[in-house]
C-alpha cells in the first residue's frame, strides 16, 4: 500500500495550463507526516516517504529524485505518456501508462476562497475527494498552486494518472504544496527554494540516471 500511495504523491507534483510554458526549473520540497492515531508508526512513515525532494521540470516533463524515501527517482515522459519510477535498492525501472488512471474515482471536488502564501507567492486552493479502488479506502488533497508556476495544459490532455489532466489542467501550475489526507496520516510536502531556468534538458538528466538499469513494463 505505502509503494502504492506514494506513487500517487509523486504524480502530483507536475501540472498543466491551458497557456504557454512559463516556467522552467528546479523546485526542492520538504516532506512531513502528521497523525493524530496513537496506534500509527510515524518513524516507520517517514522512511517510506521522503525527506525531501528535487523536482526539475521544462516543457511538460519533470525529473524528480528523493531523499532518504523507498524511491530514487520518478520521470514522466509526455510524449511518449510513460511514467518511469525507480525504488531505492533496486536496480529496475518500471514503466506506466501515464494514460490510465483505473485504481482511482473521483469522488468531489471544490475550491477554498482563503488563500495561502509560500516562499512569498500567493496559492489558491484546491480540494479532491476520492476513492482508491484496490485498498478501499477514501482519501483527500489539497493543491496549493500560484500564477508563479504557470504551465501548458494541452501537454497533459491524455496524462489520466492520478487525475492529472483534471486537477492539474485547473490550476494551470505546479503545485507549491499538496497534503494527501488518509484516514489514518497526512503526507505534507512544501517547497522551501524556487529556481527558475531558462533552459533545462529533463530526458538529458533522466538517462544520465539509467545506466545498467532493467526496465518492466508494468
Amino acid at each position: 500500500m505505502k509503494k502504492k500511495l506514494l506513487s500517487l504523491v509523486l504524480i502530483f507534483i507536475f501540472s498543466c495550463s491551458k497557456k504557454e510554458d512559463t516556467f522552467c526549473g528546479k523546485i526542492i520540497y520538504d516532506y512531513d507526516i502528521k497523525t493524530d492515531k496513537s496506534y500509527v508508526d510515524i518513524d516507520y512513515l517517514k522512511k517510506q516517504y521522503d525527506k525531501s525532494s528535487i523536482f526539475y521540470y521544462n516543457s511538460g516533463s519533470f525529473f524528480q529524485t528523493h531523499e532518504e524515501s523507498i524511491l530514487d527517482f520518478d520521470y514522466l515522459d509526455t510524449e511518449n505518456e510513460d511514467y518511469y519510477i525507480k525504488y531505492a535498492q533496486n536496480d529496475t525501472i518500471y514503466i506506466y501508462d501515464a494514460t490510465k488512471n483505473e485504481n482511482f474515482t473521483l469522488k468531489s471536488k471544490s475550491y477554498e476562497t482563503e488563500k495561502l502564501k509560500i516562499l512569498d507567492y500567493e496559492c489558491k486552493t484546491l480540494i479532491v475527494n476520492a476513492h482508491m479502488k484496490n485498498e478501499n479506502i477514501d482519501y483527500s488533497m489539497k493543491f496549493y498552486y500560484s500564477n508563479e508556476t504557470k504551465i501548458k495544459g494541452e501537454t497533459f490532455k491524455n496524462i489520466n494518472h492520478a487525475f492529472t489532466n483534471l486537477i492539474y489542467g485547473e490550476t494551470n501550475s505546479i503545485p507549491l504544496k499538496f497534503e494527501m489526507i488518509y484516514p489514518d496520516f497526512t503526507v505534507i510536502c512544501s517547497a522551501v527554494k524556487l529556481e527558475k531556468m531558462k533552459t533545462l534538458n529533463i530526458k538529458k538528466i533522466y538517462e544520465s540516471r539509467i545506466e545498467n538499469l532493467v526496465f518492466k513494463k508494468m
